[in-house]
């Protein structure tokens, strides 16, 4: 298989990296050096916090395009927006002429899409192609998102208003599709007539798109391991996850590889939801199929006896589901696209505790369902706190099935006691992960009844805005941490509902939108493996952004970019970064 890691990949990869001894000798004096030195250590272990940290002060600066580069990159990772654009106006501020310009510029770029700054990111990514036009095809997959769904017709024709559209065939290519797609053709074909592209150009593009996919496929063989048998060891439960993220598979693979020119060849073996079975099938599969990477399993203990599976074989194993932090410590070839619980309340209290009243200790509420995953989250939530001596840190663990978890919370013992009912009980932070909105509502609601307010922090893919707008009078501060980006304007996610809808007559679900995930991340690997498969460091640094909704996990405390942080602010949830 030809290169299948380019696509959403930096620019070069990793030979920024590897020509980094050369550049220590063109950085300045032997402190700058050791900055970079330093923060590449950082960085290349997933400590994007302190890679970003180490290289403030020097990023930026004129002469310094390297620090800037891994600055940028680390901020990307980290969420935190905002920073990385402002640090790429400042390096665009400096007008320097750099041989990293190219990469510096799609990482400026990355960090103005998540923005959702379409029309701006479009203009880097562009710049990027024009500094070196070599980039285009690494590029082209970048743009493609931009201009096929999250820009309109018109913001394209302000956008590229002043650019040399007549020089680029492959975004008069991008233009025709997106007039194709729309039913809007004859507009875009006299748009480019204005920016003077010959009509022999626009007939050939026409010609071109109508047979691209099939010109340019990419061959990538995968194997797919998921309980799928209805009389396994445990029927029906188990079997039923499976086949829902297989319907989501094969439902985003009809929108996702008409659009990529990818050639799949698809193994699949069923584990039957038995760890043991699942070992064997994973052993089967790489000794007789030999596939460039592997999707699955989907359940912890299965994954568990399948890890040394992808150890010894080297090919990266690719868990839709699995949450068990331990599987993804120490492994180079194990990868989850479901956040691990620890991290989840871990990263989450991270990123809260530089947004609250410095204190020496505080007071925190741990809400939880006894037993289950967010009881997981949250005592890890609470770890982070532990830290400061002193801090009161209670737990509400409820029984499963509880309607009144009131009982059940410590901090709300003693508030008859107090003289004047009415009066609040004020706490620093209210931690309440939970499963689905209900949970999330009843737990606020209950709250608010109690006159328990607070900091609340809660993990969860659902839309809070009603929780915020209906008890924003009891809570201090309202924060949201999510496993999945917010944006939704994803390639490909209205396609996918409608063709699911169309195969299976169902609306998705979660299971299934996982599996259309696995679909995405494969179309972000095509075109980025050697003739010695996909490099983990490569699928480390794949940027979660445009397509794939989940961050890609590994060595259990990092991620590929970490987890987004949103407050409610007037009418609309905003980033933050610690």
């Amino acid at each position: 298989m030809t290169s299948v890691l380019n696509r959403l990949q930096p620019l070069n990869g990793n030979k920024f990296f590897a020509v980094l001894p050369f550049l220590f000798l063109l950085t300045g004096p032997a402190v700058s050096q050791t900055t970079l030195r330093d923060a590449w250590k950082f960085y290349s272990s997933g400590d994007f916090r302190q890679a970003a940290s180490v290289l403030e002060k020097t990023a930026g600066l004129p002469g310094n395009p390297d620090h800037t580069l891994l600055r940028l990159r680390a901020l990307n990772r980290l969420g935190r927006f905002d920073e990385a654009a402002g640090l790429f106006d400042r390096f665009q501020a400096l007008k320097e002429n750099s041989p990293l310009s190219q990469e510096i510029f799609y990482e400026g770029g990355a960090a103005l899409a998540s923005l959702n700054q379409p029309g701006k990111a479009l203009r880097a990514w562009l710049t990027a192609i024009d500094l070196n036009t070599a980039a285009t095809g690494t590029l082209l997959p970048l743009t493609e998102g931009l201009v096929l769904y999250r820009l309109t017709l018109d913001d394209l024709f302000q956008e590229l208003a002043f650019y040399p559209v007549s020089d680029h065939p492959a975004l008069i290519n991008l233009l025709i599709r997106k007039g194709q797609r729309e039913d809007r053709l004859a507009r875009v074909t006299a748009w480019l007539g204005k920016k003077s592209v010959s009509a022999e150009t626009i007939s050939n593009s026409i010609a071109r798109v109508s047979d691209q996919t099939s010109s340019r496929k990419i061959k990538l063989k995968v194997g797919l391991l998921l309980p799928l048998d209805a009389a396994s060891a445990t029927p029906g439960a188990r079997a039923e996850i499976g086949r829902q993220i297989l319907k989501g598979f094969m439902a985003q693979t009809a929108v996702s590889f008409q659009e990529s020119g990818l050639a799949l060849t698809l193994v699949i073996r069923d584990t039957k939801g038995d760890p043991d079975f699942a070992e064997t099938q994973a052993r089967s599969l790489i000794s007789e199929e030999k596939p460039d990477l592997v999707i699955g399993p989907v359940f912890s203990d299965e994954c568990e006896k399948v890890k040394p599976v992808a150890l010894s074989g080297k090919i990266p194993f690719f868990s839709p589901t699995a949450t068990d932090d331990d599987l993804y410590r120490n492994s180079e070839w194990f990868f989850g696209l479901n956040p691990p619980l620890e991290s989840r309340g871990r990263q989450t209290a991270e990123h809260l505790l530089p947004l609250l009243e410095k204190k020496q200790k505080y007071q925190v509420l741990l809400i939880a369902e006894e037993g289950s995953d967010a009881q997981v989250m949250a005592d890890a939530f609470g770890k982070v706190f532990e830290k400061f001596k002193g801090s009161d840190i209670k737990k509400g663990f409820y029984k499963e099935g509880s309607v009144d978890i009131r009982r059940y919370v410590p901090a709300f013992s003693g508030i008859k006691e107090k003289e004047d009912p009415e009066e609040p009980t004020w706490i620093d932070v209210i931690y309440a992960p939970v499963s689905d909105a209900e949970q999330a509502e009843m737990i606020v609601s209950q709250l608010s009844y109690s006159k328990l307010f607070g900091t609340y922090a809660g993990n969860t893919p659902w839309d809070n805005r009603m929780l915020f707008k209906k008890y924003r009078n009891q809570l201090t501060g309202f924060f949201l941490a999510e496993e999945t980006d917010r944006d939704t304007l994803k390639t490909g996610s209205t396609g996918f509902r409608n063709a699911y809808l169309a195969k299976f007559g169902a609306s998705p679900d979660d299971l299934a939108t996982r599996g259309a995930d696995c679909v995405i991340l494969l179309t972000a690997l095509a075109g980025k493996s050697s003739e010695n498969g996909l490099s983990p460091l490569e699928i480390k640094n794949l940027p979660a952004l445009l397509a794939l909704r989940n961050r890609i996990w590994f060595n259990g405390t990092a991620a590929n970019q970490a987890v987004s942080f949103f407050r409610y602010e007037n009418g609309e949830f905003v980033p933050v970064g610690p």
